[in-house]
């Protein structure tokens, strides 16, 4: 299906930890998230609904994804990221698909997602698999300019 390349689920969230570590704080603010142990905690708490699945290539990590459960009925999709080589490659939408159907398969009723303007083909990819823009602000504390927007989706 992929060659060399996978995407594994992962119980806990460990591996996803470690490679957004291994990132550089500029990436990882690049892309619009922040990450503290405090939050990788919270998610492991709720792990019975909640999954991460990171994309390998040739056994190195490039890319993840994260659900993590908002409540009852809503999943927050969190650390989308995909390594610059692994983009344009049906990466992306390989990841949200397996986001999204695992919120189905738990019964999650809507997921949603946060994101930052600048991130022009991760909006186009949420759109693309029935995402709406709910609201946007700005997040001038993260740099001029930076607005973040909520994504949701209803399944």
């Amino acid at each position: 299906m992929f060659s060399s390349d996978q995407i594994a689920d992962v119980q806990g969230f460990n591996k996803v930890y470690l490679y957004l570590c291994k990132r550089t704080d500029s990436a990882i603010l690049d892309a619009g998230y922040s990450l503290t142990e405090k939050d990788v905690l919270l998610e492991i708490s709720k792990a019975e609904r909640c999954t991460a699945n990171i994309l390998e290539c040739n056994s190195v990590p490039a890319g993840s994804i994260t659900v993590a459960k908002a409540d009852r009925d809503t999943a927050q999709i969190r650390f989308f990221m995909l390594e610059p080589e692994m983009r344009r490659r049906g990466y992306g939408n390989r990841l949200i698909d397996l986001a999204i159907d695992f919120c189905r398969k738990k019964g999650y009723k809507r997921v949603f997602l946060l994101t930052i303007t600048t991130q022009v083909v991760a909006r186009h990819v949420y759109e693309t698999h029935g995402f709406y823009k709910v609201w946007s602000r700005d997040k001038s504390e993260w740099g001029d300019g930076v607005v973040e927007e909520r994504w949701d989706l209803e399944l």
